[in-house]
């Protein structure tokens, strides 16, 4: 037998470099931070929304969940719906009744709140229909015959194979068709000056078919084997679930307009060329970005002109919240890959995504000295919280407060590069720090600023 099994071999050596070359998927959680800053409001009342005309209760289930959401983002202070009642109650209103600018901004400046959220369910129903339709089908009609085929698909070898017939036949396929949506408005309303601040709308669908016999309804006993479990296959959810999913994501998208909301950031990691690299992207999988983000800056520095080391780079930045230093990065990466969607996209996303204080030069924060020893070796308040991280050298900075010599008015602040320091040993709340190329010696209890990590050997940037 003489068998032809060359062509497997180049398949074979294919499928493994593409196995090779595949990128990594890793997800986090990141905070993006919302279409309007409301900036002077610190207190809210949410009240009901108006129901939607064939849904009552609609618009206090939208409401409910509105206000769930801007509690867990802890911007705003909400007022209690106990409250609510009482001075809806006290001025003859009904929690759901308050729907126009005026009478807003009067229950909320009694209850304290600088803002009221009103709106109303412009949508919030599902909807069934049975649909027939008249399908064509194979059908096995009991007679067969032998064709020769060949034994493998490289082979020249063939072999007898029994071969069934078939033929088509019309047959009517019952399915069940369910839609439903959701929508409501939003308006934030200043309860000073009765202003419309926000007025915002969103909304959210389900639609899906399935024949009857697959679907959650079990029409006949083949239904219902299948809805508890026999067959493994999607069911259509009751309206009960489908609502609550589509209200929950209404809510969420409204709540987000204007509270920080939380959102789950996709990369695909890039392997690099260098055995730093791909240990990164190892460390990564495992959810050890400090450990990640030392060995790409190694690759960096062993391979610069590779973009991986620094895309990846930036991806840790941002699991780590620090924001400029992601952009940096991607900068980095996409300067030596310019073409690169990856990284044009997680370029493209830094300016939406909320920064940390570090990113914020009015709340910039200051680390204090805990200890110097005379070898060099320095104790900071600057832990694994803040982003330290074992073997990496920060820059540190003085700042000094800058006073008029008759007023004593702070003018501003003047700052003066002490030292590089490298991390070698990290703790939750601070950490140990070697120091390098010292232009004077910080004191005990003195306040510094710590910059982006720089590479070492290289000049710090200033932020």
């Amino acid at each position: 037998m003489n068998e032809e099994r060359l062509p497997l071999v180049p398949f074979l050596l294919c499928l493994l470099l593409v196995s090779g070359c595949a990128s990594t998927v890793v997800n986090f959680a990141a905070t993006e931070k919302p279409a309007y800053e409301l900036a002077q409001i610190s207190t809210i009342a949410v009240l009901d929304f108006s129901d939607f005309a064939r849904s009552p209760g609609s618009g206090k289930a939208v409401a409910s969940e509105i206000t769930t959401r801007l509690k867990k983002s802890g911007k705003f202070h909400l007022v209690e719906r106990g409250d609510l009642e009482t001075v809806l109650r006290e001025q003859a209103l009904g929690l759901s009744g308050v729907i126009d600018e005026q009478s807003a901004a009067k229950v909320g400046g009694i209850l304290g709140a600088q803002a009221v959220i009103v709106g109303e369910v412009i949508s919030y129903e599902t909807r069934e229909v049975r649909e027939k339709e008249t399908e064509t089908r194979s059908f096995k009609t009991g007679k067969w015959h032998y064709e020769k085929k060949k034994r493998f698909p490289w082979s020249k070898e063939e072999e007898q194979v029994k071969v069934y017939e078939e033929e088509e036949r019309p047959v009517d396929v019952f399915y069940r068709h369910k839609t439903a949506s959701v929508a409501a408005n939003l308006r934030v309303v200043d309860t000073v000056t009765g202003e419309v601040l926000v007025s915002e709308s969103r909304s959210s669908g389900f639609d899906e078919r399935m024949p009857e016999d697959q679907s959650s309804g079990g029409f006949g006993w083949l239904g219902l084997f299948r809805v508890f479990g026999g067959s493994g296959r999607e069911k259509i959810p009751p309206d009960g679930e489908i609502l609550f999913r589509l209200t929950s994501g209404v809510a969420s998208e409204l709540a987000g307009t204007i509270s920080p909301h939380p959102v789950l950031r996709t990369f695909h990691l890039m392997k690099g060329a260098s055995k730093e690299s791909k240990r990164g992207v190892e460390f990564a999988k495992a959810g050890l970005w400090d450990k990640a983000l030392l060995e790409w800056e190694r690759a960096a520095a062993a391979e610069p002109d590779d973009p991986a080391p620094h895309y990846n780079m930036g991806v840790a930045y941002e699991k780590l919240e620090r924001m400029p230093d992601a952009r940096a990065s991607y900068e980095k990466a996409l300067s030596l890959e310019p073409q690169n969607t990856s990284i044009q996209r997680a370029l493209a996303a830094i300016p939406q995504t909320a920064e940390t204080k570090e990113c914020q030069p009015e709340a910039a924060k200051l680390f204090t000295v805990v200890k110097l020893t005379d070898d060099g070796t320095m104790y900071l308040d600057f832990g694994e919280r803040d982003g330290a991280v074992v073997g990496l050298t920060i820059q540190l900075i003085g700042v000094e407060d800058v006073k008029h010599p008759v007023t004593g008015e702070v003018l501003g602040t003047e700052e003066t590069d002490i030292a590089l320091a490298t991390i070698v040993k990290v703790f939750e709340k601070m950490s140990v720090l070697r120091l390098e190329n010292m232009s004077r010696s910080p004191s005990p209890g003195e306040k510094l600023k710590v910059t982006r990590v720089v590479e070492k050997g290289a000049e710090p940037k200033a932020e």
